[in-house]
């Protein structure tokens, strides 16, 4: 069982590898290029993974008491969150957006990792690790707004501002600002949550392990450079994205086979239009301005998280859906 889960890890994880390997086979000489292009893979994929993930949980309503029940909810997070989306997006409020959903899709990560490790482990999840883990990974995300491949545009276009742009930024920009007051509150919560796990433990050395490894990066990430912001959360997104694809391709080889080429059909059918992008075909252009958008992608990711707290089972008995 761990075996499998340190698999599933590792190719989750290789999957950025790969990508940042073909932006370079494609733009060897062109860094925003490269960025651009990393940029779209992750919200192509993001979006298969939305709406796919969107079809199979809807469709498992019927097998539920009361399934109107459980639609009311669907429908009602959706419209919710399309609202939220937009408000913020219309006032110009869209990097205040971006942070509000980084912290929501980091406590939507930290459900989602004790459900895998517990379903592929058949052991309960340490909650302080995996917290702890979680606010470190957070607190460097919020930091990595020194980093220029923070600033780029809806249409997935970077600038290239200069370093004392950025410096400004940081110092006068009230998002900016509380996202790095927030990034050191959050650290100092990873140090002391693991701190408490590792004692909890009785130091054993994969807690110690963690807890050395936070303080390394906390080191590494405050006080010399900030982590690459778009390699840094784009390896989050894609580990997230893959890692659910392998469980649930996993899950239909080894329980029900004929389901498998519905699932791999639809996500031909979602990545494979976006080609028609790189090959500008007729009637690409609405693709491209309405789908590789970042403000597209921000909403759809706010909907996918609110909905798929349906599936966490203390959030199914607050909504009396239990």
């Amino acid at each position: 069982m761990y075996t499998m889960y340190i698999w599933h890890k590792l190719i989750s994880v290789s999957a950025i590898v790969v990508l940042s390997l073909i932006s370079w086979l494609v733009f060897p000489a062109d860094q925003l290029a490269r960025w651009e292009l990393l940029l779209a893979a992750i919200l192509i994929l993001g979006y298969s993974h939305y709406i796919i993930g969107g079809i199979y949980q809807t469709r498992s309503f019927a097998r539920k008491a009361r399934p109107w029940r459980w639609h009311g909810w669907f429908w009602g997070l959706t419209i919710v969150s399309i609202l939220m989306a937009v408000s913020f997006i219309a006032q110009g409020l869209a990097p205040l957006l971006a942070f509000i959903v980084i912290g929501y899709f980091m406590a939507h990560g930290f459900f989602n990792e004790i459900t895998l490790f517990e379903r592929q482990t058949s052991t309960t999840a340490n909650y302080w690790l995996i917290s702890s883990i979680i606010l470190a990974l957070s607190a460097v995300i919020l930091n990595a707004v020194g980093h220029s491949s923070w600033f780029f545009a809806s249409d997935l276009t970077f600038s290239q501002p200069t370093t004392e742009f950025i410096q400004h930024y940081l110092t006068t920009n009230t998002i900016a600002v509380i996202a790095r007051i927030g990034a050191i509150i959050l650290i100092v919560g990873a140090v002391v949550v693991q701190s408490y796990a590792a004692w909890e433990a009785q130091w054993r050395l994969p807690h110690v392990l963690v807890l050395f490894s936070i303080i390394g990066v906390t080191i590494f990430t405050f006080l010399w450079h900030p982590f690459h912001y778009l390699f840094f959360f784009g390896a989050l997104l894609l580990y997230h994205f893959v890692v659910w694809f392998i469980f649930f391709l996993q899950q239909f080889i080894q329980r029900n086979r004929s389901e498998l080429p519905a699932y791999l059909g639809l996500h031909l059918l979602i990545i494979v239009p976006f080609i028609s992008v790189w090959l500008e075909l007729p009637g690409a252009t609405w693709i491209e301005t309405y789908l590789l958008n970042i403000d597209t992608f921000i909403t759809f990711t706010l909907i996918h998280i609110s909905v798929s707290f349906l599936s966490e089972p203390w959030f199914a008995r607050w909504c009396r859906l239990t």
